[in-house]
């Protein structure tokens, strides 16, 4: 009996995450489960070396902020490979717009509309980023999905 339930949970658990509303990707930003993120690396513009696994900086040299509320700088994992992961759930549809700043000095700036869409399947509402708009310093978009800034 424990062997069925077993086997039950786990084709049921597959097919959940074989359901394709749960990863979407939209703008090479991946969205699901109200969240917006955002992935990134440091590199010099000449060698392409990565700043942080350098010593060059330090991660704390590095903030995400939301320029609508400037007081809330976003939380960012920080991985061994010298990438930088950041995200931000969201309760209702907005306009959102980030800045990156290096040692204080903005290094780029994000800005998107964020609808929270009803869906079916796993997610029962993703968000839908719209309008991605990013500038500042030379960026280029690998093909993992992380953006490669370029100082």
């Amino acid at each position: 009996m424990k062997k069925l339930f077993l086997l039950l949970a786990i084709i049921t658990l597959q097919s959940c995450n074989s359901n394709g509303d749960c990863d979407d990707t939209i703008d090479n930003v991946f969205v699901c489960n109200n969240s917006f993120d955002f992935n990134f690396r440091l590199l010099d513009k000449d060698t392409k070396e990565n700043l942080i696994l350098n010593n060059t900086f330090e991660e704390n040299d590095i903030k995400f902020i939301d320029i609508n509320n400037p007081s809330n700088v976003l939380e960012s994992y920080y991985m061994s490979s010298g990438t930088f992961s950041v995200y931000e759930f969201f309760q209702e549809s907005k306009t959102i717009r980030y800045k990156i700043e290096l040692s204080s000095e903005n290094i780029l700036e994000i800005s998107a509309n964020a609808d929270l869409k009803e869906i079916g399947g796993c997610c029962k509402t993703k968000v839908e980023i719209t309008n991605l708009i990013i500038e500042g310093n030379v960026f280029e978009l690998d093909s993992d999905n992380i953006y490669n800034i370029f100082i």
